[in-house]
Order: structure tokens, then C-alpha cells, then sequence
């Protein structure tokens, strides 16, 4: 509550619109001061004031719950995205340089004219470079990208000169203070423009030349800047500052002062996430976590001689520091326990090889037996050698071997199954453990083999069982497959166009309001509501078609917080509305996916907010019971009730009681509850006094 209070009372001092400070403030607040202005202009109730802060500053605003709307370069964008509850990115910036639109961006590199020694990426290993900061996308990161791709890391082989922005950046490099410099697309055009500085003085290390991209490139094209907003702003605040970001045109003032083309629909910025995760920059700086269990699975086989080996050499040395004027002894030890190892390595059940420049160098006496083959038939000769000319999978068994050899030169590991031929012509199957060992600096590959031979024999009498079953439930699945695609694929296909009819409608609406009459004002005000209350209606469905479908797996869910969240959504309305939500103070722990459990609790809680008797304010409560194996949560209202004939029809799909002119809605609300909480494997049912509310009970199985 406090929260919602502090954003109520923000809301009250206008929308703080917090702009990425990639040049000097000064010049930041001249190119988006008129975008701001216009904005304000198309959507008063907003009342937009423009911040212009660099990352750090933007970051700890974000922390104190002092900014509302975000405009930032794509990779600042990712990172506040992981660490902040936004609302993804509503729209993507289009720049303009002579006359063409381009909606992304990337790095240049430029360095003096005069330096003959440095025309390619290569020629940058060693030198001294100037960058605005590493937080920089096209500043800095795609660089260091390409100069990855091209071997050279950063900052390990070269010198990073941080300097006070993208103009800091050319006017050193343009005064000799370092070799070359990272800026991002763009930036030297308008330096030039702006008289700057002399387009002779500097050039382009590593030039692209795409099509249709009117600025100097030296690197890959990303998505440009992303504008977003926080999850507390008004929504339809959001959607019609939205709507006038996308109707920006190019000749309009507001873009021109920024030299934008104006906004499009949001790019898709998973190439900034690849790139982020490629450097390992924030929010992927951290390695994913390897467990003990991890080492165990991998490398079970290796740990197993290489603690034997370690347990012996470990007593060796012990031996060499209390013992040293025993060295002659320690020596003669230490050659009785590699032959203790050897032994040990040649008498092992487990099938081991090694394999040296693509070929078997040893092998032990149970590999020999599995192979059925003498060591002649076996050392020197590649994997493939000893395998039909295809595996299972239809891939040749010489491009399969030489791809995870590859892979171990490259210090990988890998575990997969192989179908090797016998002298005899017989075939056997084994599971493959493959591991990287480096022995007197030659990279090998330690190779355990697992006979499971007799284990595919019975999987493929299994399949064989099983097939008639899938064949059978194949075309059911297939059949539900499909309406389940279709669902989504035709909410998704149908939103794009009818926000764009809804986005001209409001702008033609703007433009004729004062000379239309007023029967046409009316009829675009009906086209304008029909078109967002079909937007609305998709919207509804496609949560309808994706509820109960996760690709990850049920988790504890807290009823509590998942309430607590619901109502954070939903805090506007109670306060518009000027209701009362009782919580109870303990709720069940059930196993579930938690976005369903808030979205369940959304929908009831709403619902009773949207369908209250005029003459007293909404009151909800939320409350529950142990009942056996059951828990049994009921959301309980003093709205005008639901007759006893409608208490079955309200949970089927677009049924709604009441007239959308009287209350909106799409009649889909309850029907997503219905599918949450049977996909939970429980049931849900009401218990109504028409003219004095509803309870909502749905009864959940305990895990």
C-alpha cells in the first residue's frame, strides 16, 4: 500500500521521463526537450518532464521509485529489464541521416587519418583506445564483440581510455591522445554536421557498408534505443503515449530537433541479450553454477583413476617433502605406483581408450573384449574406422566423429551414444564418454565406453509396444496442437492491425474534432472503442489459449504473495472505486506455476471490483479452510450476486451477464480461472444471494 501511495502521489507531479545521457546533457535536453513537449501536447493527463541521466544516475533513480517512463540505448535496456519489474519495451527509435530511416544501430571505430598501422580489427591488439564506457552499446560493446569474433579480447589485449562520452571520444582520437576510438553509429555524422570536427582528420577501422544504412559502420547492426515504462504507470496513459510515439511523423518539430525519422513497433532485442551473454556483461556477468553432482555425473569414469593417481602422487609428495634426503627411495616408490597405475588402468572393468590426432593410441583389456578385437584391430585406427558408415540418426559416422573431436580440442566434453562393428561384422552399442586430458602438453581424449547394447535391444522392443498407443493418441494431440497454434497464432496476427486502425482513429479523431459534427465524433469514438475492445477480446483469448501451457515445471507457490500481486496490478481500481480488499493473514503454500495463480487472482478479485451494486463500495474478501486432502480459498464480494441459473454458464467463454455498454469485459475472465484451476487439478464453483454478493470457492488438492 505504501508503494501504490508513493506512486499515486508521483502521478500527481507529472511522469518523469528518464533519457539515456549518451552525449552532453546539455545537448541531450536540446534534442528531446521538443519530443517531451509534444508528448505532453498529444497526451495532457501525462504531464511529461524530461531527465536527462547517465546509467549510474538512471539506475539509482530506478532504485528510489523516482522515474516513470524509460528511453535508453538497447543494452542498458536489457540490464534494467532483468533488475526492474518494466513493462518491456513499447516502442523502438527509427533515426534518420539524409533523408533515410534506419532503425537500428552499431559501433564504429575510428582512428586518425594518417595512421597507416591500424586499417584492420587485427591491428588494434596492443593499442591504446578511447571509449565513452563499457555500459555503452554501440560505444563500446559491439566492438569488443567483433573484436572477439576477430581473437582479441578486451580489455586483456589492449589499452581502454574511459573518456566523458562519444564527442570526448573523437575529439581525442582526432587530438592523437589514442590510437583509435569506439563510438557509436551516428555520432561522427553529426559532429561533422555540427562543425566539430573535420570529416579529413579521421577514418573507419573495419568499414560495413549494408545497404540502405546511411552511416559509416564497423561492426554488426542492432536494434536502436528502446522506450519503456514502468509496470505502476496508468495503463492508458501508456497506450496512448504509445500510440503518439508511433504517430510521430518525420517532418514534425519534435523530430527534427532530435534528427529522428520518429518510432516504430518494439524491435526484437534478443541479439542484444546474445551479445550481452557472448562478453559476459551485466546481467550475464555471473557463470551458470556447476555443482559437485555436476562433476560426479560428467566425469565419473576420469575422477575415478584421477583419484587414484592423485591419491598416490599425493603420498609421493608427502613422502618427497619429509623424506628428502631419500630421494633415490621416493624415486623408485614413484615408479612402482605408475606401474600400480598402469595396472590399474589396464585391468579395469570399464572399457577406457585414449585418442591421440583422431586415432585410438591405448586401450585397456575390457575394451579390447567389448570391441571383440585384438589390439592391432584397434590401436591406430579413427572411431569411424570401426563403425557402420551411418549412426542411427541418419548422419555419417566420419562427419559425426571428427565434430566431437572438435569439440574436444576445444576443451569440451561430451556423452552420447555410438554403434561400433566388430571384426566380426557384428554391431554394438555403447554409451561414449568423451573428455579432454592434457598429458606433457598434448591435448588427448580420455574415452570411456558403457556397453548398452542389450539396453537399445529392449528399448526398441519397448518403442515397438508403445508406438500403437502414440499413433492412437498422435492425431488427438495433433488435432489439439493445432487449435492451440491456431489460437495464438491468430490473437498475435490480429493485435498488430488493429492497434494500428486503433492508433489512426485516434489520430484522425484529434485532427477533425473541431470540424466534424457531432454524429461523426460519435461514430469514431464507437469505431475507436469497438477496435480496443477487440483488442482486448484477443488479448483475453490468447491468455486463454496459453493458460495451463508451461515448458517449465510446477514449483511452490505462495497463495499470499501471489495475491499481494494481484492486487498491486489492481490497486488503481480499488482506489478509483474506493473498495476494501481483506486478505487473510495465512494462505496455503500448493504446488503450481505462480503466474497462473496471480492471474486467477486477478480475474476474481476484478471481476467482484467490476461488478459492484452502485449504492455501497466494493468490498472483497479473501479467505480459506483446510477441508481433508483439500484446501478450499474462496474470494467473497457485496457485489449484485449471480442467479442461480447463470452460476454454471458465467465459467464458459465469452458469457458475460451484463451488457459490455454497462461494465466492459469479454467474457473470458472466468473461463481462464475455470482452465487455471482445473489444470491445477481442482474445481472451482460459486455460491451467490442475488442483491447481496458472490463467493467465488475453489477447492485445491494439497501436494
Amino acid at each position: 500500500m505504501l508503494l501504490v501511495a508513493g506512486n499515486v502521489a508521483k502521478a500527481q507531479d507529472g511522469l518523469a521521463l528518464a533519457v539515456f545521457a549518451f552525449r552532453p546533457k546539455p545537448v541531450m535536453v536540446q534534442l528531446y526537450q521538443p519530443l517531451v513537449d509534444y508528448l505532453n501536447q498529444a497526451v495532457p493527463e501525462a504531464r511529461l518532464r524530461l531527465v536527462v541521466l547517465n546509467q549510474e544516475e538512471m539506475e539509482q533513480e530506478l532504485g528510489a521509485q523516482r522515474l516513470d517512463l524509460l528511453f535508453t540505448n538497447p543494452s542498458h535496456f536489457i540490464v534494467l529489464r532483468q533488475r526492474n519489474r518494466l513493462t518491456g519495451a513499447l516502442a523502438t527509435l527509427v533515426a534518420v541521416e539524409q533523408g533515410v530511416a534506419v532503425s537500428s544501430l552499431g559501433g564504429v571505430i575510428i582512428t586518425g587519418t594518417g595512421r597507416d598501422d591500424i586499417a584492420r580489427l587485427a591491428d588494434l591488439r596492443g593499442k591504446t583506445i578511447a571509449i565513452p564506457g563499457t555500459k555503452f552499446l554501440g560505444g563500446y560493446q559491439t566492438q569488443a564483440f567483433e573484436l572477439l569474433q576477430a581473437g582479441i579480447r578486451l580489455p586483456d589485449d589492449a589499452s581502454l581510455l574511459n573518456v566523458d562520452g562519444h564527442d570526448g571520444v573523437v575529439q581525442t582520437v582526432a587530438a592523437g591522445k589514442a590510437d583509435a576510438g569506439f563510438i557509436r553509429t551516428g555520432i561522427l555524422e553529426a559532429m561533422i554536421r555540427e562543425g566539430r570536427v573535420s570529416p579529413d582528420s579521421l577514418k573507419v577501422v573495419n568499414p560495413q557498408n549494408p545497404p540502405g544504412f546511411p552511416f559509416q559502420l564497423s561492426t554488426r547492426q542492432y536494434p536502436e534505443w528502446a522506450f519503456s515504462a514502468l509496470p505502476h504507470v496508468n495503463e492508458r496513459v501508456v497506450r496512448r503515449i504509445t500510440s503518439a510515439l508511433l504517430a510521430l511523423e518525420p517532418d514534425h518539430p519534435a523530430a527534427k530537433a532530435a534528427s529522428i525519422h520518429g518510432f516504430t513497433i518494439p524491435a526484437d532485442y534478443l541479439p542484444v541479450e546474445n551479445l550481452a551473454r557472448a562478453l559476459r556483461l551485466s546481467p550475464f556477468e555471473h557463470a551458470p553454477d556447476f555443482t559437485f553432482s555436476d562433476i560426479i555425473s560428467r566425469y565419473r569414469d576420469v575422477l575415478v583413476v584421477l583419484a587414484l593417481a592423485g591419491g598416490v602422487i599425493a603420498l609421493l609428495a608427502l613422502k618427497l617433502v619429509v623424506n628428502n634426503r631419500r630421494l633415490r627411495q621416493a624415486h623408485q616408490r614413484a615408479e612402482e605406483s605408475d606401474e600400480v597405475f598402469r595396472r590399474l588402468y589396464e585391468d579395469a572393468p570399464t572399457p577406457v581408450l585414449i585418442i591421440r590426432d583422431g586415432r585410438f593410441e591405448r586401450c585397456n583389456r575390457a575394451a579390447l573384449d567389448l570391441a571383440g578385437a585384438r589390439a592391432d584391430q584397434l590401436i591406430g585406427r579413427s572411431p569411424e574406422e570401426i563403425s557402420p558408415p551411418l549412426q542411427p540418426d541418419g548422419r555419417s559416422s566420419r562427419d559425426l566423429a571428427r565434430e566431437f573431436l572438435d569439440d574436444v580440442s576445444h576443451y569440451s566434453s561430451a556423452r552420447f551414444d555410438w554403434v561400433h562393428v566388430r571384426p566380426d561384422g557384428q554391431e554394438f552399442v555403447v554409451e561414449v564418454s568423451l573428455t579432454p586430458i592434457t598429458i606433457g602438453g598434448h591435448r588427448l581424449a580420455y574415452v570411456g565406453w558403457t556397453d548398452i547394447t542389450d539396453r537399445k535391444r529392449a528399448e526398441a522392443e519397448l518403442q515397438a509396444v508403445n508406438q500403437r498407443l502414440a499413433e492412437q493418441a498422435g492425431q488427438l494431440m495433433r488435432v489439439n496442437a493445432d487449435l492451440e497454434q491456431f489460437a495464438s497464432v491468430a490473437s498475435h496476427d490480429l493485435r498488430q492491425p488493429l492497434r494500428m486502425v486503433a492508433s489512426y482513429l485516434g489520430l484522425i479523431r484529434r485532427d477533425i474534432q473541431t470540424q466534424a459534427s457531432p454524429e461523426l465524433r460519435e461514430y469514431l469514438g464507437f469505431a475507436l472503442d469497438g477496435a480496443k475492445r477487440m483488442d482486448r477480446l484477443i488479448q483475453d483469448l490468447l491468455d486463454y489459449s496459453r493458460s495451463g501451457r508451461h515448458s517449465d515445471a510446477e514449483a511452490p507457490v505462495d497463495f499470499h504473495q501471489a495475491v499481494q500481486e494481484a492486487l498491486q496490478h489492481l490497486q488503481p481500481v480499488i482506489d478509483e472505486q474506493g473498495g476494501e480488499v481483506i486478505v487473510a493473514e495465512t494462505l496455503p503454500i500448493l504446488s503450481g506455476h505462480r503466474d497462473d495463480v496471480v492471474r486467477l487472482f486477478q480475474n476474481l478479485i476484478g471481476n467482484a471490483l467490476k461488478y459492484r451494486t452502485p449504492d455501497r463500495p466494493p468490498r472483497v474478501q479473501v479467505g480459506c479452510q483446510r477441508d481433508g486432502q483439500c484446501w478450499r480459498i474462496w474470494v467473497a464480494d457485496n457485489g449484485r450476486g449471480i442467479a442461480e441459473a447463470d452460476r454454471e454458464r458465467v465459467f464458459k467463454i465469452f458469457q458475460r451477464l451484463v451488457p459490455s455498454s454497462e461494465c466492459e469485459g469479454t467474457g473470458i475472465g472466468l473461463a481462464v480461472c475455470k482452465k487455471i484451476v482445473e489444470n491445477m487439478g481442482g474445481r472451482i464453483w460459486i455460491d451467490s444471494v442475488p442483491g447481496q454478493g458472490s463467493t467465488f470457492q475453489v477447492s485445491l488438492p494439497v501436494d
